[in-house]
């Protein structure tokens, strides 16, 4: 968490701190225990992104928040677990494979507001690249779904920002050490922004299409529209939001409304935007904070605040997930401080990531850099039994949903086909029944042309070929699906 002027800390109400390990794994191990993590693919993304590479503290594995330098922090582990399940449809959503099975592959874009040392973001790029193909989930999954290599490659993007960027600079190097894949190559998973994107100016210098999923890591007095406004139709953001005249903060997911009409561009905003960092009785009541969140003296806060709770409530479905409370930070030591008057190997001894410009060495590392390979890749040797237990619940997962897909896409077509040989024969009927009058009446067979020149005839011809022409369609696509099953 950055860019708050106090710099309060997130500690949930509930966690009490018995998630700390002595390690990465066992962190991990106490956040599933505890069902804090129960995605499989967010539990991987954990796992795969060691908080030592963005915690510079000596106890990087100890539940708390702790200083990051730049007058910010990293949040506590369990908050981050708890924001990215709160928001796991959107990052996880169940209906992606069926994307991949019709050919119809949509990468995604997410956004992590307030990166700080980048480790939420890196979850994040973790889970954008292994969720990209389901071939990285199963060779047995890209084969129901018929990918080829040339379907495979990343896509999907994330982008960390904040108001630092020294905090941005560190956040790419921290995510370079933890996982070069992320950020390897010119146009990366993972890149960072410094810019203020409760501005519709700062959003706007990202150049990014609508975010199907945004991470905030900053407490806002008020909901910030104009980030709110750069959500993809159903995508989600979770955002913690300060209690009025209080001490405790509300972690909030805000998902955007699907339009009738099937409108999936950015909502227009209302007339005036203020910051989301002032509250409304500061707004109402303080010219200072007025003049802080420049709103000019000929703006009517009052009529400014009913526009953007209407944007709001018409737009997004809203609900609040926990209460937090937030307090000071309880050690005044800056550790980014204490640790640069430390010796190299004293460094290391206490955090092996403090050192990690150097070069390789008996810390770990050697073994960390010996893979290059991208999350989720089945051949990786370097993998523990955990991971290798996860991209196996994966794989059954995605082959799973898969076939599922494939059966309710099956389905679909035979009821089309149902449908027009229904049609088609109370069609059939008619037609027959005009062919004897006819007969009867004239003596003779209708020709074709008898037929076309009868208006109500020509029609029900008509309509006689194009159901012709949907049940066709309907019977190829259902050929190649079982084509594809097998």
């Amino acid at each position: 968490m950055s860019g708050m002027p106090s710099d309060d800390l997130l500690v949930s109400l509930s966690m009490n701190y018995n998630n700390s390990g002595s390690s990465h794994a066992e962190l991990c191990d106490n956040l599933k225990r505890n069902s804090i993590l129960r995605t499989p693919l967010i539990e991987y993304a954990f796992r795969k992104t060691d908080r030592k590479f963005f915690d510079p503290s000596p106890n990087p594995y100890e539940d708390k928040p702790h200083s990051i330098g730049c007058n910010a922090t990293i949040s506590s582990a369990h908050m981050h677990a708890l924001a990215l399940e709160a928001i796991n449809r959107s990052l996880v959503p169940t209906g992606a494979q069926q994307g991949v099975v019709t050919g119809a592959f949509k990468p995604k874009t997410f956004l992590d507001v307030g990166s700080g040392s980048g480790f939420v973001t890196a979850l994040l790029g973790t889970i954008a690249q292994s969720a990209d193909s389901a071939a990285r989930f199963s060779t047995a999954a890209a084969a129901i779904v018929g990918l080829s290599p040339s379907t495979q490659a990343a896509s999907s993007k994330v982008i960390g920002v904040d108001v630092s960027k020294a905090l941005c600079d560190q956040a790419l190097s921290n995510v370079r050490a933890s996982n070069p894949a992320l950020v390897a190559g010119a146009d990366p998973t993972v890149r960072f922004s410094t810019a203020d994107v409760f501005t519709v100016e700062g959003l706007s210098s990202l150049s990014s299409p609508l975010f199907d999923a945004i991470h905030v890591g900053v407490a806002v007095a008020r909901p910030p529209i104009a980030l709110l406004a750069s959500l993809a139709p159903g995508a989600e953001a979770v955002i913690p939001v300060q209690r009025p005249d209080s001490n405790e903060q509300d972690l909030v997911v805000y998902k955007r409304k699907t339009s009738p009409n099937g409108d999936a561009s950015k909502l227009p905003l209302p007339d005036v935007v203020i910051s989301p960092l002032f509250s409304a009785a500061a707004l109402k009541g303080s010219e200072t904070a007025r003049q802080q969140a420049g709103v000019s003296a000929s703006v009517d806060i009052d009529k400014a605040l009913a526009a953007e709770s209407e944007f709001v409530e018409s737009n997004f479905e809203i609900r609040t997930i926990m209460r937090v409370i937030y307090s000071v930070a309880v050690t005044e030591a800056d550790y980014n401080s204490q640790l640069e008057s430390l010796p190299a190997t004293e460094k290391a001894a206490l955090n092996p990531r403090i050192t990690h410009g150097a070069a390789p060495s008996a810390t770990g590392y050697e073994k960390f850099f010996k893979s290059t390979a991208f999350p989720g890749q089945l051949n990786d040797a370097e993998l523990s039994p955990e991971d290798k237990k996860i991209i196996e619940q994966e794989r059954e997962r995605a082959a799973a949903e898969a076939l599922a897909a494939i059966n309710a896409e099956r389905a679909k077509h035979l009821e089309e086909i149902e449908r027009c040989d229904k049609e088609l024969t109370e069609l059939t009927a008619v037609i027959k029944s005009w062919h004897t009058e006819f007969t009867e009446k004239n003596g003779k067979k209708p020709s074709l042309q008898d037929m076309e020149s009868d208006s109500s005839m020509s029609k029900n011809l008509e309509q006689v070929r194009e159901l012709r022409k949907q049940k066709q369609r309907a019977e190829a696509a259902l050929k190649k699906l079982d084509a594809t099953k097998q």
